[in-house]
């Protein structure tokens, strides 16, 4: 939370006059029509972080962004350490 809030106000993203966007991964909803507006995955290529980039987009095209809060809905395991990305 402190990473995603740092440099970006979450709750402000809705607001159409706040130039404050979001992106998180694998938890980005987005409806196909508005993915081809903003020029569909081909916008993202080569971006390194392109989930924030799918939400600037988003918000630079003029389409609305929402944010929720969700503890204790999801539990993802990614990773026990940097050693167990080279277990595999």
């Amino acid at each position: 939370m402190f990473v995603l809030s740092w440099g970006h106000s979450p709750w402000k993203v809705h607001d159409q006059k706040a130039r404050d966007y979001v992106g998180v991964g694998a938890f980005n909803l987005i409806r196909r029509s508005t993915l081809a507006a903003i020029g569909g995955l081909a916008a993202l290529r080569m971006e390194v972080i392109e989930d924030m980039k799918l939400g600037k987009l988003v918000k630079q095209h003029g389409f609305t962004q929402r944010v929720a809060f969700g503890p204790e809905l999801v539990n993802i395991h990614w990773a026990r350490g940097a050693l167990e990305w080279c277990a595999t």
